[in-house]
């Protein structure tokens, strides 16, 4: 096979695996794309943008290219879009379709598609997980998931199963087995900290889920500007900026020079830093320097966005809290120590009214400061879903939260 044949088999499988049975049901932000086109179709430039795609290199016209011999995918009349062409079918429970896999060097990881050629064998691979140890590095181990149980017992009668070119012979065992020995202490693992809403403790072959400390974004929609004139409102960048695309965020505050658009659809940013570079348009008497965000200062933009994210889900928790239970002790106590000061001043005071007047509710500086807040908010906000802390409505503007570094696709 030519090196380019070779390129091709692996970005069909690869998009062939997102679109898989096995990972399209809890994939939320490739399956609500899928969701959002009547026809069931995702653009392709989508698509290259996930983490082991980006990883190929390759275009849109290639992978259209690719996905032209795929018994499960079609691509539209243009080629720019690509749709799942049969049904979804309900799997089986993963314990009973996967078979657990040691004896591979902790040297080194295996190709994926090596230890994919190996199990193949014996039925339809659907992904290949190499798994780590505590620090990250791959621990020797792997999970093989087939299409259905059956393939399962033929890859447990082999007994001399080995990578190409290898002397090793690889030890296969039920996942029931392998949790039994586990539990008993004949298998013992340095795995990673288990994490809250983390299904996997390991790689996945080319998955479209987030690295296992990152949260995952969509590559090429931020554009930077500098050196706009004074005067600017979100409202003036927000018209400007629009002509290119929906604009789902406006990072700028009113005078000063510099900021950040952040675009819903990819290609905006582009086409706005083309255009407006061409046209050398004037913004506020200026004409700003822009460059579309890449590698780490692009990482820094959304590092920044989701914990802005996290900041206003914590106070919205708190609020909620609040709302439900009261202010916080110290303040009850204040209240308490108050108004037992009051009916002391009655209780000796020979004018005082034979009735005690009103209780006083007071309000903490906490829900002050928040109501500030809320009023000092950033307008955009209404606007921005990243803002309303919904990892689903995050990803329809281009934050995914759904990319795993290497997965197996079914072929």
């Amino acid at each position: 096979m030519s090196e380019k044949s070779e390129l091709e088999d692996k970005v069909r499988r690869q998009v062939e695996y997102y679109f898989s049975d096995v990972n399209l049901p809890k994939d939320k932000f490739l399956k609500g794309k899928v969701s959002d086109d009547p026809n069931g179709y995702v653009d392709l430039s989508i698509i290259i943008s996930f983490n082991r795609m980006d990883q190929l290199k390759v275009s849109v016209e290639d992978t259209a290219k690719a996905l032209e011999s795929s018994e499960i995918l079609q691509l539209s009349e243009d080629r720019q879009r690509v749709k799942r062409s049969t049904p979804l079918v309900e799997l089986g429970r993963f314990e009973e379709r996967a078979v657990y896999v040691s004896g591979f060097s902790s040297d080194a990881s295996p190709d994926i598609d090596d230890v994919r050629k190996v199990f193949e064998a014996f039925g339809k691979v659907l992904s290949v997980k190499l798994r780590k140890n505590a620090k990250g590095e791959f621990n020797g181990t792997a999970f093989v998931e087939y299409a259905t149980h059956d393939d399962v017992v033929k890859a447990l009668e082999e007994k001399d199963l080995r990578l190409e070119g290898s002397d090793v012979v690889l030890v296969v065992l039920t996942i029931a087995d392998f949790k039994s020995k586990r539990k008993s202490g004949e298998i013992v693992e340095d795995r990673p900290p288990k994490k809250k809403k983390k299904k996997d403790d390991g790689e996945t072959e080319g998955g479209n889920q987030p690295e296992k400390d990152e949260r995952e974004f969509v590559k090429g929609l931020v554009l930077k500007f500098e050196g706009i004139g004074p005067g600017v409102s979100r409202e003036d960048l927000r018209e400007i900026y629009g002509e290119f695309g929906v604009v789902a965020w406006v990072d700028f505050s009113r005078d000063e020079a510099d900021g950040f658009i952040r675009f819903a659809e990819l290609g905006s940013a582009e086409k706005a830093l083309e255009r407006l570079k061409e046209n050398r348009k004037e913004i506020g008497g200026k004409i700003p320097e822009m460059s579309v965000l890449q590698g780490e200062p692009e990482k820094e933009f959304w590092d920044n966005v989701f914990q802005q994210q996290e900041n206003r889900r914590k106070r919205i928790d708190e609020r909620k809290r609040q709302k439900r239970f009261g202010p916080q002790k110290r303040f009850k106590k204040k209240r308490k120590r108050d108004r037992n000061e009051e009916n002391f001043e009655e209780d000796n005071d020979d004018t005082a009214d034979a009735v005690h007047p009103k209780k006083t509710k007071f309000a903490s500086s906490d829900d002050e400061e928040d109501a500030r807040e809320d009023q000092g908010d950033n307008e955009d906000s209404k606007d921005d879903p990243m803002s309303s802390g919904d990892p689903e409505a995050a990803s329809k503007t281009g934050a995914s939260v759904n990319d795993t570094q290497d997965t197996v696709p079914s072929t």
